[in-house]
């Protein structure tokens, strides 16, 4: 009976002690996956010699966090990159007196800066609702179907469109954005040569 109890005793006391070896590790790995859910790549697990396949599972989580958090830190410089390049297209669109607008190939305005603000004076007030070319301003969506069907990156017009009661005469380039996707934009931007024309007229 006593060599029995020995035994058991010894059995349960390897068996708490191979468990304090599994779950030790485990649970330090828990806790730095908690830090890590709640935003915090600068965590890291402890590693030691004597945990063997578990010390390898700490080493490959950390060096997961390690191109997490480069990842993260890319992911970031290349957003404030674009954020700069964002303030400053939008600052010299707003400056630029001729109307610039952004379509894709549908004709609908993704983008257009103040000089442009005049030519859809009657579009929808719904923002969810985009400005079509083809709706608001007929006579430049009839230039942007023809600028499509010459398949050319760019093309120029001169036409005449009446606003505010006055003919105003435009000079108009549509080109297209060099990409090799299947769907391209277009940028179209709009000269008012109406004053020029008017004094070319006066000086013939």
């Amino acid at each position: 009976l006593g060599v029995c109890a020995c035994g058991v005793l010894w059995a349960i006391w390897m068996g708490i002690s191979v468990a304090t070896r599994i779950v030790t590790p485990c649970g330090r790995l828990m806790a730095e996956a908690n830090e890590v859910r709640t935003g915090t790549l600068d965590a890291s697990v402890d590693l030691r010699e004597s945990e063997g396949d578990l010390r390898f599972l700490g080493e490959t989580f950390n060096v997961m966090l390690a191109d997490l958090k480069t990842q993260q830190s890319d992911l970031v410089n290349a957003n404030e990159l674009m954020n700069q390049r964002a303030r400053f297209i939008e600052a010299v669109l707003s400056g630029v007196t001729a109307s610039v607008l952004g379509l894709d190939r549908s004709g609908n305005v993704t983008i257009s800066n103040r000089s442009a603000d005049t030519l859809f004076a009657d579009r929808p007030t719904d923002p969810d609702t985009p400005t079509n070319l083809h709706e608001t301003v007929p006579e430049l969506g009839d230039v942007f179907d023809r600028a499509l069907k010459s398949g050319q990156n760019q093309h120029h017009e001169q036409i005449t469109v009446l606003r505010e009661g006055r003919e105003r005469t435009l000079n108009v380039q549509v080109t297209r954005e060099e990409d090799t996707a299947a769907e391209h934009s277009f940028v179209m931007t709009l000269d008012d040569i109406t004053d020029l024309v008017s004094a070319q007229r006066n000086t013939a």
